[in-house]
């Protein structure tokens, strides 16, 4: 059996690029954040950062982002 992911665009997101591989050997997607120039956070600092996409994600399976 295999599960389903649902991936929705958020209206900030409609013309944005929804997460890929850059290579056929990478294992995680890249994934882009929507704004318009870089942004420094500070250690301890919470942003909230579009990226133009909401997911569903079945019980038992988890979604990481990593830096």
């Amino acid at each position: 059996m295999s599960e389903q992911i649902y991936i929705m665009r958020t209206p900030d997101g409609i013309d944005f690029p929804l997460p890929s591989y850059s290579s056929r050997y990478h294992f995680g997607l890249n994934l882009m954040a929507g704004i318009p120039s870089s942004l420094k956070i500070e250690p301890g600092e919470r942003v909230r950062i579009p990226v133009g996409f909401a997911i569903g994600l079945p019980d038992q399976i988890v979604g990481q982002i990593i830096s």
